[in-house]
């Protein structure tokens, strides 16, 4: 019984080591021909988005670009 005590909680400090090292890897992506740019870390948060000026005024190519981005980014 203490035997799988003690390796749950050797599994969970595992888990969080593997959360700590996928914070600090980045990844980025682009979407809408370079106008959408995304950042995130290893472990998917999303770091920053730049979006070009001129895709305020559409609403649906810059919900297109933001989709690329981050799937850029996640590949």
């Amino acid at each position: 019984m203490f035997n799988k005590i003690k390796k749950i909680k050797e599994m969970r400090s595992q888990a969080k080591q593997v959360q700590n090292t996928l914070e600090e890897i980045t990844a980025e992506g682009s979407g809408a021909w370079g106008k959408v740019k995304g950042k995130m870390n290893g472990n998917q948060r999303i770091l920053d988005v730049q979006i070009d000026d001129e895709l305020l005024q559409d609403k649906s190519k810059l919900q297109e670009g933001l989709t690329e981005a981050m799937n850029d980014a996640v590949k």
